[in-house]
């Protein structure tokens, strides 16, 4: 018998001591996260699901290999993006591109190494003299919103993150918030030239950091 969970015995909930210490007899495996190679084959078997279930419905692999790319999400989590994009393209009957995905889901490219959304929420927090967790609040004050949506846009553009997601790490705020925020940042940018050098050597920082 097999059973699987997101914790060790010791930590399930609602079980009693002599069902956990039963478990906790067996032979207990963490197991990690799946390399690459395994995120694409499990991406590629359900691509062919879509595809036979909705032939219109074509999900080329270079698609693919970007959303396996994305290597700190859970296999759950891929699947949710490439359920979401199959879709939207047959909700749209529009092929699916990469800018699609874009348009879709937030799919983009992270140029470089790898950051973190942690490591952005973390520096943009100590350069504004703010806690992390006040971009997890529900706090609207300027002080705290604008940086807020600084961190949002970094997250965006130098990570591979979709939107909802971003929207999830920072309180669990909607994709349209993630999108709002960036676009807001954008025409900060255009409009105040003292905003964007803030922009810019935050994105600098993060970049030599990676």
């Amino acid at each position: 018998m097999v059973i699987a969970s997101d914790r060790a015995p010791a930590g399930l909930e609602g079980l009693g001591a002599d069902i956990k210490s039963r478990m906790t007899g067996g032979l207990v495996i963490q197991l990690g996260k799946p390399e690459r190679a395994t995120r694409l084959a499990i991406l590629k078997a359900r691509a062919a699901e879509f595809t036979r279930l909705r032939p219109e419905v074509l999900l080329p692999e270079g698609v693919l290999e970007r959303i396996a790319d994305i290597d700190d999400a859970s296999p759950r989590e891929l699947i949710a993006i490439l359920t979401k994009l199959a879709t939207y393209a047959d909700l749209t009957k529009k092929p699916i591109t990469p800018e699609m995905a874009e348009e879709a889901v937030g799919l983009r490219s992270a140029p470089g190494a790898k950051t973190s959304i942690e490591d952005i929420q973390r520096k943009t927090a100590e350069f504004y003299k703010l806690d992390v967790r006040d971009f997890h609040s529900p706090q609207r004050a300027r002080r705290v919103a604008r940086p807020r949506q600084v961190a949002m846009y970094l997250a965006r553009k130098l990570t591979t993150r979709s939107l909802p997601e971003i929207g999830r790490r920072f309180g669990g705020r909607d994709h349209t918030t993630v999108l709002h925020a960036c676009r807001r940042v954008e025409a900060l940018c255009i409009e105040d030239p003292l905003f964007k050098q803030e922009v810019d050597f935050l994105s600098q920082m993060l970049s030599k950091h990676m």
